[in-house]
């Protein structure tokens, strides 16, 4: 019996030492290219590699070697940047077939794509973006007559597996030319999930993603600032899920061959979503605004999300869906299931952000004011940096306006 323990336990301590040796952690100067490349190329077969950085990382025209492992780069303690000034490589990300790659608290700024190549960041096996934003990316198309090819700013593959976590996606994307399913932002012919993620068109023809594959949306809010020949997901039938979102600016044709799992908001009429809690050709209520996130362990650091779309208090997305359908974060960090609109109940907002509930002594403003004393009078009020709109209503005792 003795020796039996004895040897399970030298077993215990072979595979304790044998994993400390497959997880290897790398600390990378900040901002050094050279550094961050060497990194990538030895992280080798080993079970997963963990380089840790922060800084600007400049990118003109040669992008990151090949991921064909595990591999985790995450900024740390601070963000970190990648950044291509304008231009930068056809190719800065490709995850090989079999490897894994996950992308936390970094942002990849002012890339430009030409003509040439798949995407700026290209997945063959398993790819995972949490805490990651994209700002001034923009695709580029292959227009000779008709348009023939795509380059997109994520390019994930028919056998690949694509999930985004608290990603802000801004000003990125193509412009569409004509009913070609552009897919500005994101290309999609294998597996997506997007949860708790924000984007915001970049231009009035901007199409966000193109998916032939199965795509899942769950709390996510998609705004464009106009109608005018917005089109969405370009996807087949059922291939498109869903729920607890906010989609607002965009034409119906997505809402074709959509499947929705519930509580969506739509700004367009014409959208035929009706699972429990849809509402349709309902104004979402959004606000640009500054807004504080804990995506860094040190709050005292600089942060890459530093605005995001949030409900104001009178928005029917504020406490519009259930609490057992409520996840443990949102876009800003780790909160849902509060009472934004100061009614007493406390459900989830629809959508990528949670609102706080924020009284005026604490400096709030926005929101439905009234005194029930006051029968058939409220107030609303709707400020930003650039102006403040208050709006005074008043009904009979019929309640006609």
């Amino acid at each position: 019996m003795k020796f039996i323990v004895s040897v399970l336990l030298l077993l215990l301590l072979v595979s304790i030492t044998a994993s400390a040796q497959d997880r290897l952690f790398v600390e990378v100067a900040p901002g050094n290219v050279s550094e961050l490349e060497r990194a990538i190329v030895e992280a080798g077969d080993r079970e997963e590699t963990i380089i840790l950085s922060t800084g600007t990382f400049l990118f003109k025209e040669s992008g990151l070697p090949h991921i064909t492992s595990n591999v985790v780069i995450q900024g740390y303690p601070d963000p970190m940047i990648f950044e291509g000034e304008g231009g930068g490589p056809e190719e800065l990300l490709v995850v090989d077939d079999g490897a894994a790659l996950l992308l936390i608290n970094v942002e990849l700024v002012d890339f430009s794509l030409s003509k040439s190549g798949t995407g700026l960041v290209q997945n063959q096996g398993e790819l995972g973006l949490t805490r990651v934003q994209l700002r001034n990316v923009a695709g580029s198309q292959v227009c000779l007559g008709f348009c023939t090819r795509v380059m997109p700013a994520i390019w994930n593959g028919e056998n690949a597996e694509l999930s985004l976590d608290q990603v802000s996606i801004i000003n990125s994307g193509i412009v569409s030319y004509g009913s070609f399913p552009s897919g500005g932002v994101i290309t999609n012919l294998g597996e997506a999930r997007l949860w708790h993620t924000q984007f915001i068109a970049m231009v009035s023809k901007s199409i966000p993603f193109s998916n032939t594959g199965t795509m899942t949306l769950g709390f996510v809010t998609l705004y464009a600032d106009s109608q005018t020949k917005q089109s969405l997901m370009r996807s087949g039938v059922g291939g498109l899920t869903i729920s607890n979102s906010i989609v607002s600016g965009f034409d119906a044709d997505w809402c074709t061959g959509t499947q929705s799992l519930g509580y969506n908001l739509v700004d367009n009429s014409e959208c035929g979503l009706t699972a429990e809690g849809d509402r349709m050709g309902v104004a979402a209520g959004l606000l640009w605004r500054p807004v504080e996130t804990s995506w860094s362990r040190d709050h005292r650091s600089p942060e890459i999300l530093t605005h995001a779309l949030v409900p104001i208090p009178a928005s029917p997305a504020v406490d519009s869906v259930p609490n057992e359908r409520c996840g443990s974060h949102n876009l800003l960090g780790k909160f849902r299931n509060l009472d934004g609109n100061g009614d007493g109940i406390k459900e989830c907002d629809a959508g990528a952000v949670e609102l706080l509930p924020v009284t005026l002594d604490e400096g709030g403003i926005n929101g439905v004011y009234y005194n029930p004393d006051a029968d058939g009078h409220y107030i609303t009020i709707i400020d930003n940096p650039y102006n403040t709109l208050i709006m005074w209503n008043s009904f009979d005792k019929d309640g006609n306006q």
